[in-house]
């Protein structure tokens, strides 16, 4: 049987055990997913075909106006809200951060307990990473994982997109009660 990570205490909070090795991936993502939106201070000009936007902080940030004939609209969308939106996932990021640097390590196992606003933050976070590295890989909604190669040194992005999703998949089934 599987290890579950999350579960619901008794005291109306969350418990969380990662192995070592899964608390140190997590922390990379988080290190990496602040990186990228350090360079997003700023949303990207939509009506200016030559922005190098990022996929990833667009997948992470989509437009609000498919249509393009709505560039102004887009346009002042983004000026209202993008700032916000980056200041929350910002915000989501240092929780996760913070609370697994702040895990109690027994056994090689980093165990914490999460609040309700902790645990919504850990899904945040959690989503947006399997969003970036599933973009990063070009992920379809035909991927089969279930023919990885364990020894294929390019299984392991595959692997750690897989694990976001079970993780993901956790911690919602444990918040729905």
């Amino acid at each position: 049987m599987a290890r579950v990570p999350f579960r619901r205490n008794r005291s109306a909070g969350y418990d969380v055990v990662l192995e070592a090795g899964e608390a140190a991936v997590l922390t990379r993502l988080c290190e990496e997913l602040t990186t990228l939106l350090s360079g997003d201070d700023e949303p990207s000009d939509p009506s200016d075909p030559s922005d190098p936007s990022d996929p990833v902080l667009e997948r992470l940030f989509p437009r609000a106006y498919l249509d393009p004939t709505e560039e102004e609209a887009e346009a002042d969308w983004q000026r209202l809200v993008h700032d916000d939106l980056v200041d929350g996932r910002r915000r989501a990021l240092a929780t996760v951060e913070g609370t697994l640097a702040a895990a109690e390590v027994r056994r090689g196992r980093f165990e914490l307990t999460l609040s309700e606003e902790q645990a919504q933050a850990w899904l945040a976070v959690l989503n947006d990473a399997r969003l970036a590295l599933g973009t990063r890989l070009e992920v379809t909604e035909d991927l089969d994982l279930s023919g990885l190669d364990p020894d294929d040194p390019d299984t392991a992005p595959y692997a750690v997109y897989w694990w976001l999703g079970v993780l993901e998949e956790s911690l919602i089934d444990v918040l729905s009660g």
